[in-house]
């Protein structure tokens, strides 16, 4: 039985798909978690270029489905739209009011 040697990991520079993975989660303040490390890991295995097109495909779905689960994990952004702050201290007098 002939067995093939281990290749060393190889330490692969960011890309564009990962850095823009990473960015997303640096916003929703996630990039330091677990499930963050595991969605910078998919892009760059995806990065990687060795991936066969059935292999990537499922690494996609994977990626898709995984930061549409960190999406729910972020915090609410804070909204800097006057509109929206209007609309909420409308919302806290009528609540004040004890209007519903």
């Amino acid at each position: 039985m002939i067995m093939a040697s281990r290749k060393p990991t190889q330490v692969v520079p960011s890309s564009a798909l990962e850095d823009a993975v990473r960015e997303q989660l640096i916003g929703w303040g996630l990039v330091d978690s677990a499930e963050g490390a595991s969605a910078l890991d998919l892009a760059r295995r995806l990065d990687a270029g060795d991936v066969r097109a059935s292999a990537a495909a499922m690494l996609h779905g994977q990626l898709r489905a995984l930061l549409s689960d960190l999406r729910k994990l972020a915090p609410p952004a804070d909204s800097d739209d006057a509109v929206d702050e209007l609309a909420a201290q409308r919302e806290q007098r009528r609540r004040a009011a004890g209007m519903p």
